[in-house]
């Protein structure tokens, strides 16, 4: 059986078939394309446009199904905080706004005596990324768009709207991009509409990720299909990676590290952070359990920059990176580096700071500089734990994916900061296998004990924490969350 995952990701679409062995439980990716997408960039505005995202998907399945002939399903996951306003008759009103748009920004003052009502409700923070200070933007700023459009969608329902009739979104994306979604009940909550402005016919109708709908009958045409063919709903990208590589187990901690990182625990209740910082962004999964944890923006696109800056290849970085050995670490005196190019999604960290570099002595070289900045990822996710620890929040071990993990002393290091063995996926996208589960748990095919099974299977390296890495780890963390404390209380200052 061959299902086909599309991933609609803020640099990339990315598709595969991924086939299914029936009498092995066996799945592999048997082909793949990755197309990028083109940003609409100007100052503080970064959007998408609908109409390319929208035609690369129909070139996608017609591809697809002129090589394969027979397609069982397609499967959607599509990235977060993606924000459109859409008139039936006329069409998309603007672009797709993305998390990187900062034009909400100047909303955020008149929202925060909200704080922490929206946050205890919706288990989103106050920050720019979410739905809510966009819409409240576009009414302050561009009350005609707001008020010709019937639609209020995000890309997962523009999506479901543009193929098959119906503006649909799954409660995970609805939960991470919204900041309108009870995450208690998964109702779009009446208190926040009403501070929106915003009636509930105007957004997508909610469903959980395994929801079945049918295409069009003149988009089924157009790419070669039958209209019985399933569109699966799908999570958004990253809960989609996280029941990949879980299948839903409770008490499993997932970590990403590619473009950006994450720390998250699979969970059967809600748990948010009850501190002053509400540094938790809590998002509902799927079918009764919660993903409450810590996400980062700076990771990989960290390295980016400094390919740029040290005039490199990001390709001689990483293979760098893959030849150093831990005992080659040990020797080492690393500067300790605070990689926050990007404002962050926490509330205390949402400023610019930049990238601080402390302790660059005489004999460092940028290879030096290179190794400390992977530190200084792990030290970010350190921190995370050691928030979501305080809230409460446990787990048995670590499961991960993404680019910068698959380099052994960032896994040896995350395990050992952690202090928890870590499990690396060997499946080459977690996101397509996700999205392939949730088709065949839609479809029946699989239940929940399948699905389990099948997310063991492509868990093969096991990597434990090192205790010759902990003094050292241990001695950079307190300096790392020091000087990360002195920052956030200075921009803090008036």
């Amino acid at each position: 059986m061959k299902v086909l995952s599309i991933d609609i990701g803020t640099t990339y679409i990315k598709s595969a078939i991924v086939e299914y062995a029936e009498d092995s439980g066996f799945l592999r990716i048997v082909s793949s394309i990755d197309i990028p997408q083109q940003a609409i960039v100007n100052d503080i505005v970064y959007e998408h446009s609908p109409n390319y995202v929208l035609n690369e998907l129909v070139k996608i399945i017609k591809h697809y199904v002129k090589i394969y002939k027979k397609i069982d399903a397609v499967s959607l996951s599509s990235y977060l905080f993606s924000l459109i306003f859409v008139n039936r008759g006329r069409g998309p009103l603007t672009n797709i706004i993305t998390w990187v748009d900062r034009r909400a920004e100047k909303i955020l003052p008149e929202l925060l005596p909200y704080t922490k009502i929206i946050y205890e409700r919706t288990g989103c923070p106050l920050l720019p990324i979410y739905n809510l200070p966009k819409i409240l933007y576009f009414a302050k700023y561009h009350p005609e768009i707001l008020s010709s459009s019937d639609l209020v969608l995000d890309i997962k329902s523009l999506v479901t709207l543009y193929l098959s009739g119906e503006p649909v979104t799954d409660y995970s994306s609805a939960s991470g991009s919204y900041q309108l979604l009870n995450i208690y009940n998964l109702r779009w909550d009446d208190h926040i509409l009403t501070l929106a402005g915003i009636d509930e016919n105007k957004l997508p109708k909610l469903e959980e990720a395994d929801y079945r709908l049918e295409l069009k009958p003149s988009i089924a045409k157009e790419v070669g299909l039958d209209t019985t063919i399933p569109l699966i709903l799908g999570l958004y990208d990253g809960g989609s990676m996280i029941f990949g590589l879980t299948g839903g187990r409770e008490g499993v901690a997932v970590v990403n590290m590619g473009t950006s990182s994450m720390l998250r625990i699979v969970s059967r209740a809600c748990v948010i952070d009850r501190s002053e910082y509400m540094s938790i962004q809590t998002y509902y999964l799927y079918r009764g359990s919660w993903v409450p944890g810590i996400a980062w923006n700076n990771c990989g696109i960290v390295f980016e920059h400094l390919v740029k800056i040290f005039k490199l290849k990001l390709e001689d970085i990483i293979n760098y990176l893959y030849k150093i050995k831990p005992q080659d670490y040990l020797k080492s005196s690393l500067p300790i580096t605070i990689p926050l190019l990007y404002p962050e999604r926490l509330m205390k960290l949402s400023f610019e700071s930049g990238i601080s570099i402390l302790g660059i002595k005489a004999q460092h070289t940028v290879e030096d500089i290179v190794a400390s900045v992977i530190e200084g990822f792990i030290l970010l996710l350190k921190y995370s734990d050691d928030i979501l620890k305080n809230a409460g929040l446990d787990y048995d071990y670590v499961v991960g994916g993404g680019k910068i993990l698959s380099i052994p002393l960032t896994q040896l290091l995350l395990a050992t900061a952690l202090n928890k063995e870590l499990f690396v996926s060997e499946f080459i996208d977690a996101t397509h296998l996700g999205n392939t589960l949730i088709a065949l748990k839609a479809l029946g095919i699989l239940n929940s004990d399948g699905v389990v099974e099948i997310s063991r299977k492509i868990l093969k390296t096991s990597v434990k924490p090192v205790n010759e890495l902990k003094e050292r780890l241990n001695f950079s963390y307190k300096i790392f969350k020091e000087y990360l404390t002195n920052i956030i209380n200075y921009f803090k200052s008036p």
